[in-house]
């Protein structure tokens, strides 16, 4: 409680106190005196020094000599206190002082005159009075100064009130249209947004429609087959939009209207995000698993398979003929030597040459790298390790060596920044994940595996580009690996035989599958002959698949560590 504004003793009463105080307790020491902390009553004295002893008593305790007196401005003083809490927040508390200095005052003097004590009572009360008014002044003069700073386009305070009703209404009246303008804007907005939300969603009948469609023809890649839209774009740039329109609006038509209508002829006037999203479509097409289902049963929860089985029946040959091909132009085995010739690859960064074998004799199988290690650089250009070393550029001959004689699978790192057309699936992917999109290449020869099971930290989409692998998939071993954000180390055969719960996908890809696996689901591959029931006229000697990778530290734990 702030007692500050009841009363302030001056610099000449907080002295005489204190005399007060230190005379009372040398005459208590020296056997005079009454009550705690004495009160300078006793041995010793003159009568003129008790004569100013009194006289000194009578004033500093003129407001507590009686318990009436001291009721009366103790209400008083509590009325005072109220009224003033408001403005005397930020004023220094002097609560214990003030409570110390009353016990202090309080001292039975014999030979007090009730007179005087009144007299000095109505003092204490003017001073108090003039000092409460002069609170008050302070107090009217501080609001009414904020008053004026707060108000001072709209007048004084009372006037305000006064006219209140007036300036609610005029004020209502004067923002109305801008206040129907605001609202007409926002409603704008939402329904803009909203369209937006709904464009990019599509009718199952034209998704299923459009992802009929090749990647590179969704890539716009293919140029005997492009849409002839594109050639007249130029002539008038109307048309786009117009045609855009009638794509989004066929969704309103049944199957058999869709089926007169060639896709080939709405995917070029399609947005980017619509491509997006008709391009995953497609890859994912064979499943018979739209993309809604997807994103639901299947993203960041268990693998999904899109594969054709071919058959040998005639009917089916088309069909299997048409799948097979979808994924041609991204990336075939002479293109992966001109890559190397052209762009001077290097071990270790850009690809690599590995198998996974037992060569400890000892019947465990594990992996080796034959890749040449880096050299350390002659002249030290940075304090980094990194930068001094230099890196071997392959050899299109060694290298090929390794892949037909040794066995080995040759991983190409990051093949789009070679490859155009990677490169471009990869950036419209981005589109439909919200995510970076990477991508590696494997290579490997008949009868042959380059690497120990094991789990990635990327959702995965392997396309099957040529030949035959054979893929097991392990579910994670507990829930601390679901959806991990590193990779494992090599299991061994053996390990993961044990601690999981054998394979739960064992399938083979032929050219145009595709399989989904989330990141945290552990992984073997090896190549091997053609199934029987495929057609014979499909190349078997190597498998060649690209990893479309995602979703790579982009958790909120990833976000949270920045």
């Amino acid at each position: 409680h702030n007692h500050n504004q009841i009363r302030t003793p001056n610099r000449k009463q907080t002295t005489m106190n204190k005399r007060s105080v230190d005379g009372g307790s040398h005459g208590q020491n020296n056997g005079g005196g009454k009550g705690e902390g004495g009160g300078g009553g006793g041995g010793g004295m003159s009568r003129a020094a008790m004569k100013r002893a009194k006289k000194r008593a009578k004033t500093a305790t003129a407001a507590t000599t009686s318990q009436s007196s001291t009721s009366t401005a103790a209400a008083t003083a509590m009325i005072a206190q109220n009224e003033s809490k408001e403005s005397a927040m930020n004023e220094p508390s002097s609560s214990n002082d003030t409570n110390k200095g009353k016990a202090k005052m309080q001292l039975p003097l014999e030979d007090d005159d009730n007179d005087d004590d009144g007299e000095n009572l109505m003092g204490a009360m003017q001073k108090f009075r003039m000092e409460s008014s002069t609170i008050k002044k302070k107090k009217k003069k501080k609001s009414k100064d904020k008053d004026s700073k707060t108000n001072s386009n709209e007048g004084t305070a009372a006037a305000k009130k006064a006219s209140l009703p007036t300036a609610v209404a005029a004020i209502a009246a004067a923002s109305t249209a801008a206040s129907i303008g605001a609202i007409q804007k926002e409603e704008t907005d939402v329904m803009d947004v909203m369209e937006a939300e709904a464009s990019t969603e599509m009718e199952p009948e034209l998704e299923a429609l459009l992802s009929t469609l090749t990647p590179l023809q969704i890539l716009l890649l293919e140029d005997d087959k492009k849409p002839s839209s594109q050639e007249n774009s130029e002539i008038d740039g109307s048309d786009n939009a117009e045609k855009e329109e009638e794509a989004t609006s066929v969704t309103q038509n049944d199957t058999g209207a869709l089926a007169g209508i060639d896709p080939l002829q709405l995917i070029g006037d399609l947005t980017t995000e619509h491509r997006a999203r008709i391009l995953l479509s497609s890859l994912l097409s064979p499943s018979g698993v739209t993309l809604q289902d997807f994103y639901k049963r299947y993203w960041g929860k268990r693998p999904l398979v899109a594969c054709l089985d071919g058959k040998e029946d005639e009917e089916e040959a088309a069909a299997t003929d048409q799948h097979a091909t979808r994924l041609d132009g991204f990336l075939h085995r002479p293109l992966i030597d001109e890559m190397i010739q052209k762009n001077k690859l290097r071990y270790g960064l850009d690809l690599n040459v590995t198998k996974f074998t037992d060569s400890m004799g000892n019947g465990l199988r594990h992996r080796i790298t034959l890749d040449p290690p880096p050299k350390k650089r002659k002249t030290k250009k940075s304090t980094d390790d990194e930068d001094n070393l230099e890196y071997i550029v392959a050899n299109p001959k060694d290298v090929w060596s390794n892949v037909d004689t040794s066995e080995c699978t040759l991983r190409l790192l990051r093949p789009h920044e070679h490859n155009d057309n990677i490169h471009a699936m990869l950036s419209l992917l981005e589109n439909e994940f919200g995510c970076m999109v990477g991508s590696n290449a494997y290579l490997t020869p008949l009868n042959s595996q380059g690497f120990a099971p094991h789990y990635d930290d990327i959702d995965a989409f392997i396309l099957q580009l040529e030949g035959y692998k054979r893929w097991r998939v392990y579910a994670p071993f507990n829930k601390r690996e679901t959806l991990p954000r590193t990779s494992s180390r090599d299991y061994t055969e053996k390990e993961v035989e044990e601690l999981g719960e054998g394979a739960l996908l064992d399938v083979i890809l032929g050219p145009g599958d595709v399989l989904y696996l989330p990141r945290g689901w552990i992984h073997q591959a090896e190549t091997v002959k053609r199934p029987s029931h495929y057609l014979p006229k499909l190349k078997e000697d190597h498998s060649l698949h690209l990893t479309v990778s995602a979703m790579q530290n982009w958790c909120w734990a990833d976000f949270l560590e920045m």
